[in-house]
């Protein structure tokens, strides 16, 4: 739940069997979207629960955070991560990935900084992108190579209109990421290294 001032949040809480907790982190900026996917991650019968809310700064609306709130009704537990967003090409791209049940897209605010390159962002930029799933232990970047077939699609034909000589090159680590994520391959360690995840709450309850 959240207090809202003059469109921004003025205060949020997390209400949940084990109490209420404050999220700090939401305070004073803007929500602008939410997505979630119930599902039987847990084989209890009762849907899980993987929802993401993205938040913008009012000062800088190119630049935000999103939420990813995880629960499991087996486990009786709820995790809650944060992780920057900001605008990409992703953003207008008109596309829409089909992803398996239970997962959703977390765009990277910038690329990697492949091989000493610029780690690119901005509108002009297509990003990395990781498929979140809810696991046992919450929220996770979890690859599922049928996305990164879709992704890698749209990466290759990006990159072949890219006039920019370094972001092209960028783009060919990019591609081969995709390419590794696709096959069932982990991508480079330069890509996990820009995943910027945080857990700021893990709760638990019996009754």
């Amino acid at each position: 739940m959240a207090k809202f001032s003059r469109g921004l949040v003025e205060s949020a809480h997390l209400r949940s069997p084990a109490g209420i907790q404050k999220l700090l982190p939401l305070e004073g900026s803007l929500l602008v979207g939410q997505r979630y996917t119930r599902f039987d991650m847990d084989k209890d019968m009762i849907k899980d629960i993987l929802w993401v809310l993205t938040f913008r700064n009012p000062n800088n609306k190119q630049r935000g955070l999103q939420m990813w709130v995880g629960y499991s009704s087996r486990q009786k537990t709820i995790w809650v991560d944060i992780c920057p967003v900001a605008s990409t090409l992703w953003d207008t791209l008109p596309v829409s990935l089909n992803l398996p049940e239970g997962v959703l897209p977390y765009i990277l605010p910038q690329l990697p900084g492949y091989d000493g390159l610029p780690p690119f962002g901005g509108a002009k930029t297509l990003t990395f992108i990781c498929t979140i799933k809810l696991t046992n232990n919450g929220p996770k970047f979890v690859p599922q190579p049928e996305a990164y077939r879709q992704i890698l699609k749209i990466a290759e034909l990006v990159a072949n209109s890219e006039q920019y000589p370094k972001r092209r090159e960028a783009y060919s680590y990019l591609i081969n990421d995709f390419k590794n994520l696709a096959s069932g391959m982990p991508p480079t360690r330069e890509a996990l290294q820009s995943i910027q995840w945080k857990r700021i709450l893990t709760l638990h309850w019996n009754n």
